[in-house]
């Protein structure tokens, strides 16, 4: 009997040893056909581990390419993904799950010929997401980079920006159920060289189409380093200058309200002694004397306020009110570079 139940014993845990070396090569399998049957998508995964004590599944190099073009890079590469349980939410009473994306990079091509475009969609995500047993709780990128290149224009084009952070928390509302706007996302990065990106707000993407209320500033971005960017699609470029951005936007059940405040400081578009005779000079001149007219002289800026309202579908702006508020920018009072709080997410339920 007693030796009846080791051999019991020996083969469950060879079973459960065999289960546990044969899963994680399932697992990647079943992700990689996931994707591989999506038209135009092509996966590869260099390995799948699980670390049952914490309940964790970590990937190793996954890589997304589009088939339908030649570009060499991958649309999407995720050198490292852990996917586990959130055990802090488990003490509010939820079992969800929570995803970590170390160093991801997502790479966009522009060209002349198809061939050379890359711009994918979030399609490739469902079949993975499929197969997670929990819902998503909470979502963070480190270190993320997004890249932009065109390398057929005159003169080539790269762009990146670097080190994305973004974490967004309470995405299945496991914890404050009673809220409109139960979930927070924030997220900052490093735009071109210089620049930095900071946006910020609360999100209920529980819906079909999701409620939000954000705010965000982008600044210090250096004009001189888009030049590439700017010669290739609008044959000028910057000889000095700044630019930023900032505003707000709230949205609920399709409504929408907020504003954009685009700043530009400083800005140089055309020195006529290095640009002398070359075949842009004069289109050069002509930007740089609307930009000169529309400047604020005291703080060497021109702005604007761009109010957005109306639905999703039929985004209102006012093209009288932008223009009023440039020259109301250079004639009357510089607009600054901070966030107004002016965009209230409870005002858009009166509409």
């Amino acid at each position: 009997m007693l030796k009846h139940k080791k051999t019991i014993l020996v083969s469950f845990a060879i079973l459960v040893l065999g289960l546990r070396l044969w899963l994680p090569y399932f697992i990647k399998n079943q992700f990689e056909n996931g994707i591989n049957q999506l038209p135009n998508y092509r996966c590869t995964i260099d390995d799948i581990d699980l670390v049952i004590y914490r309940g964790s599944l970590m990937i190793d190099s996954l890589d997304v390419f589009i088939t339908t073009n030649e570009v060499e890079e991958p649309f999407v590469n995720l050198p490292f993904t852990d996917i586990s349980i959130e055990w802090r939410a488990i003490l509010d009473g939820a079992i969800v799950g929570e995803i970590f994306l170390d160093h991801p990079m997502l790479n966009f091509n522009d060209g002349e010929e198809k061939s050379e475009q890359q711009a994918g969609d979030a399609d490739w995500t469902q079949p993975i997401l499929d197969m997670i047993p929990v819902r998503i709780n909470r979502f963070e990128i480190k270190d993320g980079e997004l890249n932009f290149e065109n390398k057929s224009s005159q003169p080539p084009v790269n762009l990146s920006i670097t080190n994305w952070h973004l974490i967004a928390t309470n995405l299945t509302n496991a914890k404050d159920h009673t809220q409109d706007l139960p979930s927070t996302i924030s997220t900052t990065a490093t735009l071109f060289e210089t620049g930095h990106a900071d946006i910020s707000g609360d999100l209920n993407i529980l819906k079909p189409l999701p409620d939000m209320d954000l705010s965000y500033k982008l600044e210090s971005i250096n004009l001189t380093e888009i030049n590439d960017f700017t010669n290739a699609y609008a044959s000028f470029d910057f000889e000095k200058g700044f630019f930023a951005i900032v505003g707000e936007y709230a949205m609920r059940d399709g409504l929408i309200k907020g504003y954009i405040k685009p700043v530009l400081e400083e800005v140089q578009i055309v020195d006529l002694k290095e640009d002398k005779g070359t075949l842009n000079t004069l289109w050069q001149s002509f930007v740089g004397v609307v930009t000169e007219l529309t400047e604020n002289q005291k703080k060497d800026q021109t702005a604007t306020i761009v109010n957005l309202s109306g639905d999703l579908n039929d985004v209102q702006t006012n093209v009288l009110e932008i223009v009023f508020n440039i020259f109301k920018n250079a004639f009357v009072e510089a607009f600054d570079k901070e966030i107004e709080n002016s965009v209230e997410f409870k005002d858009l339920a009166n509409r």
